[in-house]
């Protein structure tokens, strides 16, 4: 028996989607650590509202395999983990909100395209909003937080500044690579540039080179997927494979340090946080290299020896977790889970490939992979929950405007849709 759509969506209309799209453009701006609480509460409403039928959707995916796999080998790690406890409730949590975007993605397949296209509205209204607030809000409330900073002492006022806009960058940039192949498909090419270009601005504001990195690396990939096609699935995955393989060790030479502290030494506090960076990952490296095969235990990089000595003032050889997300697996599952954890990657590229049919729908989530696999080689923890529903919720994104996109390109059927 063919599983019921659901149709609720159909009666959100216009008014209601701008007030929803101000609700969501000022929380993606100026708190967008709220996807901590927005995606397990759409996970529990989606498996309320259509649990008789998610079952249809369960199947032997290579990413549902992977993922259960590498959460599986985390909940082992418990066992010889030095904060057990902490890492249950980390891993745990994480395994929660993962399981949200899942229900949530496979909610989202069984709509109708009409609301699924109210939904992508909703989506883009909410990007451009957001970015209207990011123009407006920036000088004020970078100068409001800095100088709540500043007056109670602490940190300085650039670096507060630089925190609040860092999770906005990612954000909105992450946002226009989506909206982007939407309005692509709909060959409406002034937005497209628009919503690249002002991405980039924004992340170039944030003064985070890794916002800038990501979102420009993102959008390259966009760009070039358009044009070479064919290979782009296979080229990502080699990379993958060849960066996690060769990164720790070009750590052990003490090269990329070296580099860094010359930075520092020429530009001062504007390179100290790559410098930072390099020295917490090569102490990730050579804390690695004592328990190589099962690592350390999950969520335990705050607990290894020697992790809180200070190089300066409020920066640890190791600032509780590694701030690579390769790196992290690799220190605290060892070499199974980081080898888990590169078959995660890999099938989602594989998923790209295999479930996208138009050219735009595979670039447009490449790019997205390509920014948010940036993002996280130099920021949050594997298990932040925050950064972890974060990057759910973008999952969920690309599984609503990606499918979309190859139905415009093709103008296929909702029964040649189905999964």
């Amino acid at each position: 028996m063919k599983p019921p759509k659901l149709n609720f969506m159909v009666f959100l209309q216009p008014p209601i989607q701008i007030l929803l799209a101000i609700v969501l453009g000022f929380g993606f701006v100026f708190t967008p650590k709220a996807s901590i609480l927005l995606l397990p509460s759409l996970g529990g409403i989606c498996l309320i509202t259509s649990y008789k039928t998610l079952h249809h959707r369960f199947n032997r995916s290579p990413l549902l395999l992977s993922l259960t796999i590498f959460f599986l080998w985390a909940f082992i790690s418990l066992a010889w983990s030095p904060v057990p406890f902490y890492a249950l409730k980390s891993v745990g949590f994480s395994f929660i909100l993962i399981l949200s975007s899942i229900i949530i993605s496979w909610t989202i397949t069984q709509l109708s395209p009409h609301a699924s296209e109210l939904l992508i509205k909703l989506l883009c209204t909410t990007f451009i909003i957001s970015m209207a607030f990011w123009i407006f809000g920036l000088s004020m409330h970078s100068w409001v937080v800095s100088m709540a900073a500043w007056i109670k002492g602490g940190v300085s006022p650039n670096y507060t500044a630089q925190l609040a806009y860092k999770p906005t960058a990612y954000t909105v940039g992450a946002l226009s690579i989506l909206t982007s192949g939407w309005f692509f498909a709909k060959r409406k090419w002034i937005l497209v540039t628009a919503s690249l270009l002002l991405a980039i601005a924004l992340a170039f504001a944030s003064h985070s080179t890794t916002a800038f990195a990501g979102i420009v690396g993102g959008t390259l990939v966009f760009l070039i997927g358009l044009f070479f096609p064919r290979f782009m699935g296979l080229i990502l995955g080699l990379a993958v494979i060849v960066f996690n393989s060769i990164f720790p060790f070009i750590l052990s030479t003490g090269s990329l340090s070296q580099y860094a502290q010359k930075l520092f030494e020429s530009y001062g506090s504007n390179a100290f946080s790559f410098y930072h960076r390099t020295i917490i990952w090569e102490f990730t490296f050579s804390r690695w290299l004592e328990k190589p095969l099962l690592g350390w235990g999950a969520a335990s990089s705050r607990a290894i020896p020697g992790a809180d000595h200070q190089i300066a003032p409020r920066a640890e050889v190791l600032s509780l977790h590694p701030h690579n997300h390769f790196l992290q697996t690799i220190l605290e599952l060892g070499l199974v889970g980081a080898t888990l954890y590169t078959a995660v990657l890999i099938s989602i590229i594989w998923t790209i490939h295999t479930q996208l049919k138009s050219t735009l729908g595979k670039a447009t989530a490449y790019g997205l992979f390509v920014a948010l696999y940036i993002f996280g080689s130099a920021e949050h923890s594997l298990w932040h929950h925050w950064w972890v529903a974060w990057f759910g919720l973008f999952g969920c994104f690309a599984v609503l405007i990606c499918p979309q996109i190859d139905r415009l390109r093709y103008e296929l059927s909702p029964a040649q849709m189905q999964r």
